[in-house]
């Protein structure tokens, strides 16, 4: 008696029973639904469904191509020792004066880390705080403080009674923490508070060293794990531990320049007259926990590097796992005899204002510097010394179009249309370090847009070039990003020359 073993669902496994039935029961002729057989058959059927669910869901899920579920991806990510990024604040720096008398007895003043500003950003408020002790100087002092965008959230218990085992963890009960924030203490006698340093990697720990990891788990929470007893140092039992940390808004925390306007909280020391002065760097490196679709792209390159930094795409891919860089790319040179060879690592911050802002270049913070350096230079191979460039260099391309527009499109619609299209050529996304440029993939651009019938390309060039008006094609320079350019203006704008189609004036 033969079986039907592809059918899987309800209704086919329904249908294959009352063949079945209808072969060895030929005298079983009602199918109403109220039949007892018919119930049989409906629960059959159902349990076949779910159980068949559950393992193609077994079989899905084990393999990283086809998993769909954050959990899954994570166990597997796990496997290769692959460690994937959870969410980071955005960080830049915020310029302060202080115009206290040189006559004052302290000749500074202190802005201690924790220090919260204030933040306005496209109408919504925002707290970012010092991330060191920074002394201004009286009389006229300026001094350009480090910040991390978000609360600071201090003193967290995560337990107030540690277990005393080996591997313990412990959850935060923030779910935005920026784990590059995250500092945590153990009261160790139960007075006095120890801190203990943070590591990527808990399992690589020497053995007593104080050190703890933390991770983001598949149900979206921040777990902070401690060692083993070859690994790290086991908090004692009973001792409290806390935590503080940045509970921070991700890539939404990315703030364009001037964005941070005063202290959030006034200084009160009588005398002093410490301000926000009008400039602040854009805070970037702002982004959300790593997505599937990120993991998927990400675990496999974390494979072929093997946790080492040798070749080309080693150095990018590592620095790439560092929360907060978007794009990275490397310079190497040789030293001379007896020299180590150098690394030097470009990396850039997600940024919020890439389309709009005119600056001439952009300096990651000095933190997500450090983490780069760490990061690489544990997995570089030895006479091999690892630096980030301070400053990264934007390339602006000018664009100016003659646009003959359908004479039954709304010109005004069409122009609009053609400005987002244009936008989607130097979107942050979407550009990268030594970009090749053609001017094909401009005119598909422009052509694509609904309401233009054809277009004539008057410019196409680096704006620093007024001698070839359109280029075939525009090589950006191997440690530069491209970006909009002015067409001879003020801000960022393309020139375009709209001709014809419905007037709405």
């Amino acid at each position: 008696m033969s079986f039907n073993y592809a059918a899987r669902d309800y209704d086919t496994i329904k249908t294959d029973l009352l063949a079945r039935a209808d072969r060895v029961m030929p005298e079983w002729t009602d199918r109403d639904p109220s039949d007892f057989g018919m119930f049989m058959v409906d629960l059959w059927a159902m349990m076949g469904d779910v159980m068949h669910y559950y393992a193609d869901t077994a079989a899905t899920e084990s393999m990283l191509a086809t998993a769909t579920q954050r959990e899954s991806v994570l166990a597997i990510a796990n496997l290769f020792d692959y460690k994937p990024e959870g969410r980071s604040a955005a960080l830049g720096e915020v310029r302060v004066v202080n115009d206290s008398p040189l006559t004052d007895p302290v000749q500074y003043y202190m802005v201690e880390r924790d220090t919260e500003f204030v933040a306005i950003y496209n109408d919504e408020p925002y707290v970012v705080h010092a991330t060191a002790n920074i002394g201004v100087p009286n009389g006229g002092g300026v001094v350009n403080i480090p910040v991390r965008e978000g609360e600071v959230v201090e003193d967290e218990v995560l337990t107030d009674s540690a277990l005393g085992g080996p591997a313990q963890k412990y959850s935060l009960r923030d779910d935005t923490a920026d784990i590059n924030s995250l500092r945590v203490d153990v009261y160790e006698d139960g007075v006095n508070a120890v801190p203990y340093t943070y590591v990527t990697n808990i399992n690589s720990a020497i053995p007593g060293t104080r050190v703890f990891s933390a991770h983001v788990s598949g149900a979206g929470t921040i777990e902070v794990d401690f060692g083993v007893y070859a690994t790290g140092l086991v908090p004692p039992v009973g001792a409290t531990i806390t935590a503080t940390y940045s509970a921070c808004s991700g890539a939404a925390g990315n703030l364009g320049t001037n964005a941070v306007t005063a202290f959030a909280t006034a200084p009160s020391l009588a005398g002093v007259h410490v301000a926000v002065d009008s400039s602040s760097t854009a805070l970037s490196g702002g982004q959300d926990a790593e997505s599937i679709a990120s993991m998927k792209q990400s675990i496999p390159s974390a494979i072929a590097s093997q946790q080492r930094a040798v070749t080309y795409s080693d150095f990018v891919n590592t620095a790439l796992t560092v929360p907060g860089v978007a794009k990275a790319a490397l310079e190497f040179s040789q030293g001379g005899v007896g020299a180590d060879d150098t690394a030097t690592m470009y990396v850039h911050g997600s940024i919020s204002d890439y389309l709009t802002s005119t600056d001439a270049s952009y300096g990651p913070a000095a933190e997500l510097r450090t983490l780069v350096e760490t990061e690489i230079q544990e997995r570089a191979l030895l006479g091999v010394n690892v630096i980030t460039a301070p400053t990264i260099t934007y390339t602006y391309i000018d664009v100016a179009v003659t646009v003959y527009v359908n004479t039954r499109a709304v010109t005004n619609t069409v122009e609009s249309d053609l400005r987002t299209a244009l936008d989607s050529l130097f979107d942050f996304d979407n550009v990268h370090f030594g970009q090749l440029l053609h001017l094909g993939q401009l005119h598909r651009i422009i052509l694509n847009v609904p309401g233009v019938d054809y277009c004539v390309v008057n410019e196409f060039a680096l704006s620093t070039d007024g001698l070839d008006p359109v280029e075939d094609t525009i090589q950006i320079p191997t440690y530069s990003l491209p970006k909009k350019g002015t067409v001879g203006g003020a801000t960022p704008t393309y020139g375009l020359n709209m001709v014809g189609g419905i007037s709405t004036s």
